[in-house]
């Protein structure tokens, strides 16, 4: 045995070593089935004071037979099976097991491959000591709801001073009445949904045929954006602009753009006293 490794006395002996005293934590069993404890040389007592002892260093895990416990775990278990002891041996077991291989690494701490091993180490001690901390929170807060789980809240009633202060309830109203009105508030009836806000009035294509070649016929030439300046709604734009396309068909209008999306350029090309072209609606609905 290692001169750093203690024997820890089991509770049987009567001999509570300050390290029990200081880990008291809940044992490995779910309150049915015993504890499950270890019984080596090095160590006997519940196994779930291994992890406080090894953390503070009051055990060498060096000098402990891991593969020993792991083999009377199992039979343990395969008597009292229970998936959260398992749980709780596997987490114990594969920690402590991490920091016997980080101990077990001969050489002193002199190059930064050692520091980082160490470091590891410490990690591995950090991570059981929370493991502990919630284990014995989980404890006090099981403890604490066993303690209240049959308490009951009290009800008080009113305070007689404020009996008086309270109006009675009075009503005015027969049941037929109460369920005329119920029903007008349930069953109301369908909201009428209006189209007419849908669509703008329509805007004659040949109408606006019309305005533009007056108005091309004394320009000669004109932009598009002069010859919707005074149009004051989206389908009147639309409509002259479909006006431009039918005109330009008839061979009346030319187009001219330098660039694209550049400015549009119309210019009248048909004869000055060419009546006004017809335009079918039905075209451009």
């Amino acid at each position: 045995m290692s001169p750093n490794s203690a024997t820890v006395p089991t509770r049987k002996e009567g001999e509570n070593s300050a390290a029990l005293e200081d880990s008291e934590a809940q044992p490995l069993h779910d309150g049915e089935n015993p504890a499950f404890e270890v019984n080596t040389p090095e160590y006997t007592g519940p196994f779930h004071l291994l992890a406080d002892l090894v953390a503070k260093r009051k055990l060498d895990i060096t000098a402990f037979a891991l593969a020993e416990v792991t083999g009377e775990f199992l039979e343990y278990i395969a008597k009292f099976p229970n998936l959260s002891q398992a749980t709780e041996f596997l987490v114990i077991a594969a920690t402590l097991l991490d920091i016997k291989a980080a101990r077990l690494l001969p050489g002193q701490a002199e190059t930064e491959e050692d520091l980082e091993l160490l470091e590891a180490q410490d990690l591995l001690i950090s991570r059981l000591i929370q493991y502990q901390t919630y284990k014995e929170a989980a404890a006090f807060i099981e403890g604490r709801w066993e303690e209240n789980s049959a308490t009951a809240p009290r009800i008080p009633g009113s305070d007689p001073i404020l009996k008086g202060v309270l109006a009675s309830l009075k009503t005015t109203i027969d049941p037929e009445d109460l369920a005329r009105r119920a029903a007008g508030t349930i069953f109301t009836a369908p909201p009428q949904v209006l189209v007419t806000h849908l669509h703008d009035p329509l805007v004659s294509v040949s109408e606006q045929t019309g305005v533009l070649t007056e108005r091309l016929k004394r320009a000669r030439t004109l932009t598009f954006k002069e010859l919707i300046k005074d149009a004051k709604t989206l389908p009147v734009i639309i409509s002259r602009f479909l006006a431009l396309l039918d005109m330009y068909r008839n061979g009346s209008l030319s187009f001219t753009q330098d660039t694209p999306l550049g400015k549009l350029v119309i210019t009248w090309v048909g004869k000055s006293n060419a009546p006004v072209p017809d335009t079918e609606e039905d075209e451009w609905e």
